[in-house]
């Protein structure tokens, strides 16, 4: 992704009303054969909005006092990778 196309993205959910909300990278879509040899700097292909749930200090997900769970609506970033947030988002498309 350029920085032109990001700004783009990033320009147009400001203008919907999401500038304060946090942007979280999602690890699992992020991979490349040569991690192994160094390769650490991976691309990012797509950018969502997703609630995300809140981990709570157990590792599990957090739970409100009415018994829901806790989470937030984040700007996510994606990469190439093989996962099932990535493949349900990219269906949307």
């Amino acid at each position: 992704m350029t920085v032109k196309k990001l700004h783009k993205i990033l320009t147009q959910l400001i203008a919907e009303g999401h500038g304060r909300k946090p942007i979280c990278p999602d690890k699992s879509t992020f991979s490349h054969n040569l991690e192994d040899d160094g390769c650490t700097v991976l691309n990012i292909t797509d950018v969502k909005m997703c609630w995300v749930a809140n981990a709570d200090g157990d590792g599990g997900i957090a739970i409100t006092k009415s018994g829901e769970e806790s989470g937030k609506i984040t700007v996510v970033l994606l990469g190439e990778g093989d996962c099932d947030l990535y493949k349900r988002l990219k269906s949307r498309i």
